[in-house]
């Protein structure tokens, strides 16, 4: 998610794709290769991945709970457990099919939106959608940039933007107010510096927010890159990794609707189900997290 290469103590440099340079492409992705949904076969060579957790360095992307640094192989449950679908970069086009998906299943999810998307109207005609459906929609800037790039004064102003499009959105829905507009996500994961991130949490703690990371990374996006891309196979595999009570990452993407039926197939198998981040609780109460809902929990 950040600039530079992530190191992993046993495989050496792993280069990433720079999803920044990606995102600017714009409208270049809706150009990409039809999606086809992979065979047995390609999705069994990927059910159990054997990854270490690759920690960030200070700065870039840090998923929540802080006291997990590995991901290890999830217990095999009779029991339904919850974990946190949560979907960024929208509301875009490729909203309403999300949603029929989920509607589909009988899950909720968490929708981190941009604010300049919900500026406009054929867009934000699906975040109200959102809310009168029972999903939930977090702040994700007003135009994604990198908080490593932006000066204090802009970080706020990003925050504070989005957070007075959320509102309007919440009253057009008509919906409970104190169930939403609960959680910030930083684009990219990346928090600047240390200044950057103080002034940022002041203004999220003003406004009632607490900041949401994640504990599984999908890499759906990368499902639209060229050579560097991943493969819907991949993709779907990666909650095979989820455990109760996991944040899982996904974007509005085209890619990501056509593959979410699939994964959500795998989620089932598996007994577990998505439920919106209001809801969430944490699996260690002697690890409590400042930094989920920005009271502790």
């Amino acid at each position: 998610m950040g600039e530079s290469a992530h190191i992993s103590p046993e495989s050496g440099t792993k280069p990433q794709p720079n999803r920044r340079e990606f995102l600017s492409l714009g409208a270049a992705w809706l150009l990409s290769m039809p999606l086809t949904a992979p065979s047995a076969e390609e999705l069994e060579q990927y059910l159990w991945p054997d990854k270490d957790y690759i920690a960030p360095r200070m700065g870039e992307s840090r998923p929540f709970p802080p006291w997990r640094r590995k991901k290890q192989l999830p217990e095999q449950t009779s029991e339904p457990s919850p974990l946190f679908l949560t979907f960024d970069d929208g509301p875009l086009e490729w909203t309403a099919a999300i949603l029929d998906e989920l509607a589909a299943k009988q899950q909720k999810a968490t929708f981190f939106v941009i604010g300049r998307n919900l500026a406009i109207p054929r867009l934000r005609k699906f975040a109200i959608r959102t809310l009168q459906e029972g999903h939930e929609l977090g702040n994700h800037s007003f135009t994604h940039p990198s908080f490593a790039t932006i000066s204090r004064k802009r970080g706020r102003q990003e925050i504070v933007d989005t957070h007075t499009l959320i509102r309007e959105v919440i009253d057009e829905a008509g919906v409970d107010p104190a169930r939403q507009d609960l959680y910030f996500r930083f684009p990219y994961g990346e928090t600047g510096s240390s200044s950057t991130y103080k002034a940022a949490r002041e203004t999220l703690d003003e406004l009632g927010y607490g900041i949401a990371w994640w504990d599984l990374d999908t890499h759906d996006w990368r499902m639209e890159l060229g050579a560097q891309s991943k493969s819907p196979a991949t993709v779907i595999a990666s909650v095979r990794n989820a455990r109760a009570r996991d944040v899982v990452l996904l974007h509005d993407r085209r890619r990501t609707a056509g593959v979410l039926p699939s994964m959500l197939d795998v989620l089932a198998a598996r007994k577990m189900f998505s439920l919106p981040l209001s809801t969430y609780t944490s699996p260690n109460p002697d690890n409590r997290s400042p930094d989920l809902d920005g009271r502790t929990i």
